[in-house]
């Protein structure tokens, strides 16, 4: 049985992978530094879905996406342009905090 995640633990696991895909880097490991910054992106977009759609949040849609990065910000063009607000005030939101 899998718990369901949440905004919160995507945001926390994508800057925990954007912080080893940093030191993944510095150590010249390149491919797995690139892996895991994809990783990255990938939770903090999953964060920012999270946060901004109530369907997901409650349980009434689901956010199987795969891993497509693609698929992902397609959502969310399609989302902020649908609500008339930009994508840069939703992500603010999702990191500050």
């Amino acid at each position: 049985m899998s718990i369901p995640a949440g905004e919160r633990d995507y945001r926390l696991g994508g800057l925990e992978r954007l912080h080893e895909a940093g030191l993944l880097l510095k150590d010249e490991s390149f491919a797995g530094g690139v892996y895991l910054a994809g990783r990255a992106v990938e939770g903090m977009l999953r964060a920012i879905i999270w946060k901004s759609d109530v369907g997901i949040r409650t349980g009434q849609k689901s956010l199987e996406t795969g891993h497509s990065l693609r698929d992902m910000l397609h959502w969310l063009r399609t989302w902020a342009s649908w609500r008339r607000r930009s994508i840069e005030i939703i992500c603010l939101r999702t990191f500050s905090g």
